[in-house]
């Protein structure tokens, strides 16, 4: 078990991500977590990308992560190079993370990437706030080569009547999607995806703060639609964002629960074998 904990990243003026795991070998128990990666002026917050067919990426945990103000895409999961299809990512695990003011004609999030590594990979997406209601673009772009995604409990803000919450590449829905008990806002009711069976659609998440800046901005109000309307996806996602043990008969959606949070630290974990980071 490899994690990396606590890290601000800070904008260097280089063309450089804030966290870039590669590949370069079979990796496993990789968890990513408690971090701050924003104000990126040259590149992406986050990426996870193959670089041949004998990469591979397992059961790899992305949670309670603050990625924002980057001029590209805040996070991408998956992709890789290679003269070869394959499947970089085999089993990844997105939750408590918070996602905030991505690159003007980017999505927030990619979900599969992109090259010949794209290929496969069971994706479950729990309890995200994802955000880019700043600019024109859909918030999330899929992969349609992706075995499975699981998406449940999120918060997936749009742009206000302009785009769809999705964009697909390469033109394809994946076949094997399962979404529930996500609430989404801002670019309305038609743009809803037919394959999510969510019933909260427009509905205003009341934020603390309705034009967050901060982290804390997102946190809700006590009356917001958002308060014990999920389900239980506790067997993963344990506490939220702050530390508040979430209970399975009463999840919220989204990153925090309604109430006041105790931040338990990191747990401290040998370093990581077999891990490159450039």
């Amino acid at each position: 078990h490899d994690q990396c904990a606590d890290f601000r990243g800070q904008d260097t003026g280089r063309r450089v991500y804030q966290i870039y795991i590669g590949g370069y070998g079979s990796l496993n128990h990789i968890y990513i977590g408690w971090n701050d990666m924003g104000w990126g002026s040259q590149g992406r917050g986050f990426q996870i990308y193959g670089h041949n067919p004998a990469d591979s990426l397992d059961n790899f945990h992305v949670h309670n992560n603050w990625f924002h103000d980057n001029v590209r895409q805040n996070v991408i999961l998956g992709g890789g190079d290679g003269s070869s299809a394959y499947g970089f990512v085999k089993t990844c695990y997105f939750y408590n993370n918070i996602l905030s003011n991505p690159g003007n004609g980017d999505p927030a999030i990619v979900i599969g990437g992109v090259g010949n590594g794209r290929y496969g990979g069971d994706f479950y997406l729990y309890n995200n706030i994802i955000h880019s209601a700043d600019y024109a673009y859909p918030t999330i772009q899929l992969t349609g080569h992706i075995n499975s995604m699981t998406l449940r409990n999120n918060i997936i803000y749009g742009y206000p009547n302009s785009w769809d919450y999705y964009t697909y590449y390469p033109d394809s829905v994946p076949s094997n999607l399962t979404a529930d008990h996500n609430l989404y806002y801002g670019a309305g009711e038609n743009a809803v995806p037919s394959w999510d069976n969510s019933t909260l659609s427009n509905d205003d998440p009341k934020f603390v703060n309705s034009n967050p800046v901060s982290f804390l901005d997102f946190k809700m109000q006590p009356d917001s639609p958002l308060v014990g309307a999920g389900i239980d996806t506790t067997a993963i996602v344990k506490t939220d964002f702050l530390g508040l043990v979430r209970s399975s008969a009463s999840l919220s959606i989204g990153a925090f629960e309604e109430g006041m949070s105790s931040v338990i630290p990191p747990v401290t974990l040998d370093p990581p074998t077999n891990l490159r980071i450039e």
